[in-house]
């Protein structure tokens, strides 16, 4: 008995173990990279470190033998870099080598070039991985030999604690850097493009700049809320400055554009602001009134202008233009007062706008001031002088501006600050802040609970994915449509959208070379096929815009209708754009006196050569080529697309074309201050940028000539009565005339502004100083460990702060 249930028991087992068998399959290969990864030429292949595994249909992963596999691609025969393929059965993998060209015997080393790796963000205790890490040595002849890993050293990585990390590359006598960020559980990560490092105003800036600027600075008196509406910050004016407000006495002034001068009684405006006295800077000093005079003060002046920054702040203020007088070179504003400025006591100080200005349809924005700390930014003993005739600065109260703006000044490394976070460090393109612990709150009375936020520049290529994998916790303004896809089908990622107050163009020069005429500008309009560009980079997330506008802008939902109807689409059209390059200088052969034949151009321009000038291209009587010189930003496909469709167009009208990829800081420099430049150094006529207004949208300071010589007008375009840009037509008015209408305006006066934007959307889809491309639903995508990324149009990430969590 006892010999027959021993054989059940044995059956039984036998039984359960047959039954739970399943047969294992292989779905996949992993791969890991073998040590050696440069060699020289001939060298034979090393396979040191390289380890093969299947992935099993169970999850499990087996280390095959060199005879399970196969590798294809190796050659040392000549230099490059050569793809080597593992093929398991069905399934391969690759991994590159770099092949060193020969260095010359005689060259010198002078130092080296460090790819960082993929990997840059780290947890507490994480050992460092290298992967994507590429070392070469630099000689003077050029050549840059790759470094195998056992050809340098890494010094000073620890991920012991958290912060920024400097690693060290030795290789011999020559070192450099690479960053990476040891993060603690409340540390938020933000993927970026470039920084440009300008971390106050008046010299241009980068959205990514700004983003800086909006956490380190604050208690602003007018802010906007995330709905777009403009008010009074309440969490630092504790008066009501509008009950207050005094009218000035009536004077007759001469006002006007220089184009149109008139008469017209004015009368100005005060408004008294009281700040409460519960405010403090970074370093616990207590914020005063006479930090926002301050702040006026030095950001009006023609010191701040001479150093090379440009700013409006005070520019509609009572006393503007006397306190920064006109001149070459610009005098002083030393001992000048300010009229429209003047501190009433600690804790108050009044603004009054010049009548000349009123009615402002944003008239509150007239009268937003920020504090700047004058307790860091002045020598010491430097005091406000403020009377009945406004205020000023002591004698020495503006001497610190070259130690300001010099490297390592506060213009890059602004150390006392007023907003939700303090300043920590800019290094190797990453910016970290940690939380002020005097911040009282921003308008609605948050405050922030992030200990520490970095912002790192990324490949732009990988942003979702980073943030998919945890390595980012937030990319912001993704337009992609695969990219939205993949964030939407992502177990760890999440999305937040709302349609764009702003859009996408290619932004063009107006004041040299083929598109300084505007016929030529809309010729490039009719050879570029747009929709291509919603198609393919938006996948469905936008549409094609064609003015100065945004999806997000009430003046659009209210005249959505009849801008389809009067703005011209520029649908692709060679014959329209041949014609009306034929109608300007453009219009020859290369002789100079033959005329440009179209159908020659469709038959001979097959390629385009290097140098960018076809074989039929169009010049004119100078015999000058007509090319267009584009900038665009590395690792961005809308760069990439134009790459491929601009020249499509172009061809068959003999347009000339090359293509130059930057980095963003780079590409802003040549678009903000190529005016600046000698004619013949002038390059590059247009780029592909992306724009977002502010909630007062006064294109006044982009296409006035007002600001023609300066940043603001980037596209140097001049339209005003005495020299228009375009021929007018009966009744129609200049860029000039309608950005002064529009401002000239009671805040109430909606419809009359609503009809003077619609004037402008016209005149400037005639002019095309910007060709638009699209308006579109933005992405902001965050890997789902924070939470409250309650982003709108108006109010980015940056701004919402205070509502963002860490939840994982």
């Amino acid at each position: 008995m006892k010999r027959l249930f021993a054989a059940l028991a044995i059956l039984l087992v036998s039984f359960g173990l047959v039954a739970c068998t399943q047969t294992l399959t292989v779905t996949d290969i992993e791969v890991t990279a073998p040590t050696k990864l440069a060699y020289e030429v001939d060298d034979e292949f090393n396979p040191a470190g390289l380890i093969v595994r299947t992935v099993m249909s169970d999850g499990s992963k087996v280390a095959l033998a060199p005879t399970d596999y196969t590798l294809t691609g190796f050659t040392s025969a000549t230099a490059g870099q050569k793809t080597v393929t593992v093929t398991v059965g069905e399934f391969t993998k690759t991994f590159v080598v770099t092949i060193n060209a020969p260095v010359a015997p005689d060259a010198v080393q002078t130092g080296i070039e460090v790819t960082p790796p993929t990997k840059l963000s780290y947890k507490i205790n994480e050992a460092l991985v290298t992967t994507g890490l590429v070392v070469k040595r630099v000689f003077d002849d050029g050549s840059k030999p790759t470094l195998n890993p056992d050809q340098y050293q890494l010094v000073g990585f620890s991920s012991a604690a958290a912060g920024t990390v400097v690693v060290t590359v030795l290789d011999g006598a020559f070192a450099g850097t690479f960053t990476v960020t040891v993060l603690s559980a409340q540390t938020l990560t933000v993927g970026s493009p470039a920084i440009s490092g300008e971390f106050i105003g008046g010299f241009g800036n980068s959205a990514y700049d700004v983003w800086v600027r909006n956490l380190v600075h604050g208690y602003e008196t007018i802010t906007t809320t995330p709905g777009g509406d403009i008010i009074i910050n309440e969490t630092v004016v504790v008066n009501d400055p509008i009950g207050t407000t005094v009218l000035g006495p009536e004077r007759s002034v001469n006002v006007g554009t220089v184009d149109v001068p008139v008469m017209k009684t004015v009368r100005d405006k005060t408004y008294t602001f009281e700040i409460a006295q519960d405010l403090y800077w970074s370093d616990g000093t207590q914020v005063m009134a006479k930090d926002y005079v301050f702040a006026l003060l030095f950001a009006a002046s023609n010191n701040w202008a001479n150093a090379g920054a440009s700013s409006t702040a005070g520019r509609e203020l009572l006393g503007y233009a006397a306190y920064r007088p006109a001149g070459t070179p610009r005098p002083t504003s030393v001992g000048l007062k300010f009229a429209g400025v003047k501190l009433l006591s600690d804790f108050s100080f009044s603004l009054t706008i010049d009548g000349v200005n009123l009615p402002y349809f944003y008239e509150l924005t007239m009268v937003g001031a920020s504090p700047m700390p004058m307790h860091v930014l002045t020598p010491a003993g430097t005091t406000v002088i403020s009377d009945a005739d406004g205020a000023t600065l002591s004698a020495n109260g503006l001497n610190s501006i070259p130690d300001i703006i010099k490297i390592g000044g506060y213009r890059y490394n602004p150390f006392v600050t007023s907003g939700p976070y303090k300043f920590e460090s800019f290094i190797n393109q990453i910016v970290t802040v940690v939380i002020n612990p005097y911040f009282k709150g921003n308008y609605a009375g948050q405050k922030p609970t992030i200990d520490r936020v970095i912002i790192r520049n990324i490949n732009q290529t990988l942003d979702v994915d980073m943030v998919i994998a945890g390595d980012i916790d937030l990319t912001t303004g993704v337009i992609e449509g695969a990219k939205i896809d993949k964030a939407k089908a992502s177990a760890t990622a999440d999305v937040v959208f709302y349609a764009r107050n702003g859009y996408g163009m290619i932004a063009m020069h107006c004041d040299f070379g083929p598109t300084q005429d505007y016929r030529v500008r809309q010729a490039i309009g009719y050879l570029v096929e747009r929709q291509k560009f919603v198609d393919e980079i938006l996948g469905g997330y936008g549409s094609m815009v064609d003015g100065m506008y945004g999806l997000s802008q009430w003046m659009y939902e209210a005249m959505r209708d009849e801008l389809e109807e009067e703005l011209n689409a520029f649908s692709f059209n060679p014959a329209t754009a041949n014609a009306l390059i034929a109608e300007t200088e453009w219009k020859y052969e290369a002789d100079g006196t033959t005329l440009f034949d179209p159908v020659k151009a469709a038959a001979q321009n097959t390629s385009l050569p290097e140098g960018g000038i076809w074989p039929y291209n169009r010049y004119n009587a100078a015999g000058e080529p007509m090319i267009v010189n584009h900038m665009g930003t590395t690792n961005n496909n809308i760069t990439d697309l134009i790459g491929v469709e601009l020249p499509k167009g172009f061809k068959l009208a003999g347009i000339g074309f090359t293509l130059k990829y930057a980095e963003f800081s780079e590409l802003l420099d040549n678009y903000y201050y190529a005016y600046e430049l000698a004619p013949e150094n002038r390059i590059y006529h247009t780029f592909n940028l992306a724009t977002n207004f502010g909630v007062a949208f006064d294109p006044y300071y982009s296409v006035h000539t007002d600001w023609l010589g300066t940043w603001q007008n980037a596209n140097q375009i001049e339209d005003s009565p005495a020299n228009p840009a375009a021929p007018l037509e009966a009744g129609e008015k200049t860029l000039n005339e309608l950005t002064k209408l529009m401002r000239e305006l009671d805040p109430g006066q909606k419809d009359l502004y609503l009809e003077y934007w619609f004037q402008f959307q016209v005149r400037y889809n005639k002019l095309l100083p910007n060709l638009p491309i699209y308006s579109n639903e933005y992405y902001d995508i965050y890997n789902k460990r924070i939470s409250g990324v309650l982003t709108t149009p108006f109010w980015n990430w940056s701004l919402a702060i205070c509502d963002i969590r860490i939840v994982g």
